[in-house]
């Protein structure tokens, strides 16, 4: 598993490959901040599935055919969708969403605080299974 981002993002990403199982965290990779784009758009490339916010790097795996869950916080699908068919799009249709905020201004982030990983792992794993 391969965590992806910027520098900035690299604090974020840590906390997600820590809450990890012990055994998954040896197999985890945090890469934020240590990919030019080339190499995250090669890297990218040999994904199969890729879960990701509405950002570049979700582009950049629909462009080059991975499964994506493609989550949605602030932003909406509506203006920004993966230009692929292999899509599982997520949102929370909070009230004051979408936003399309960086900081939320009413300081609760409920479009992505009330997304839980369970959610999210249940979209990516109605994904047909393909044999290589």
């Amino acid at each position: 598993m391969w965590l992806f981002g910027s520098a900035k993002d690299r604090e974020v990403t840590e906390k997600i490959r820590q809450a990890l199982t012990p055994e998954a965290t040896k197999h985890c990779f945090n890469l934020a901040g240590d990919t030019s784009l080339v190499e995250a758009v090669e890297l990218l490339a040999s994904c199969d599935t890729v879960i990701s916010n509405d950002s570049g790097l979700m582009h950049v795996a629909a462009a080059v055919g991975c499964k994506i869950v493609a989550i949605y916080g602030s932003s909406s699908p509506e203006y920004t969708p993966p230009l692929s068919d292999n899509v599982k799009i997520i949102n929370n249709d909070v009230e004051c969403r979408p936003c399309f905020k960086r900081t939320c201004p009413l300081e609760h982030m409920d479009c992505l605080n009330k997304l839980s990983a369970e959610r999210v792992i249940a979209e990516m794993s109605t994904f047909k299974i393909e044999d290589d």
